[in-house]
C-alpha cells in the first residue's frame, strides 16, 4: 500500500510528466500530459536502475519524429484522426540518443498522439494541421 501511494505522489509532485511536440516554429510547441516513470525498478541482481528518460516528439512537415534520450522498446505510438479513426499505430524501439522518423498522410484537423510504455507509463497530446501550417494547441 505504501509503494502505491508513493508511485502515485512521485507522479502527482512530477507534475504529471510532459514531452514537447514542435511544430515549424520552435515557439510552437505542447506539453503532453500522463506519468512517466517516477520509480526504481529492481531486480535479482541490479538494484536502483532508474527508468529512461521520456523521448520527446516533433511533428514538421507530414513527419512524425521521436526523439529517445535513453534506449526504450515496444513504445506503442499511435495517432488518432479528428473522427476517431487511426491514422498511425505501431510499436518501436529507439535506442540511446536516437531518432525514429515516421512519414504521416494527414489532412486538416485536430490530432491525438498517444505514446505508451507498459513499464513506464503513457503520455497524450493533440496537434493542429490546417492548410499550408502546422499549429500545436493545448
Amino acid at each position: 500500500m505504501r509503494k502505491a501511494i508513493f508511485t502515485t505522489v512521485v507522479c502527482i509532485v512530477t507534475g504529471l510528466a510532459s514531452i514537447n511536440v514542435y511544430a515549424d516554429r520552435l515557439d510552437d510547441f505542447i506539453q503532453v500530459a500522463g506519468c512517466w516513470g517516477g520509480r526504481v525498478l529492481k531486480s535479482a541482481s541490479i538494484d536502483g536502475i532508474q527508468d529512461p528518460a521520456q523521448p520527446s516528439v516533433s511533428f514538421t512537415q507530414n513527419v512524425l519524429s521521436i526523439y529517445f534520450t535513453d534506449a526504450i522498446s515496444n513504445l506503442e505510438v499511435a495517432v488518432v484522426d479528428p473522427r476517431g479513426g487511426v491514422v498511425f499505430q505501431e510499436l518501436i524501439s529507439g535506442g540511446d540518443n536516437s531518432i525514429i522518423s515516421i512519414p504521416l498522410e494527414v489532412r486538416s484537423g485536430t490530432y491525438v498522439l498517444l505514446l505508451s510504455q507498459p513499464f513506464y507509463g503513457e503520455l497524450t497530446g493533440k496537434f493542429s494541421v490546417g492548410g499550408s501550417s502546422t499549429r500545436i494547441s493545448r
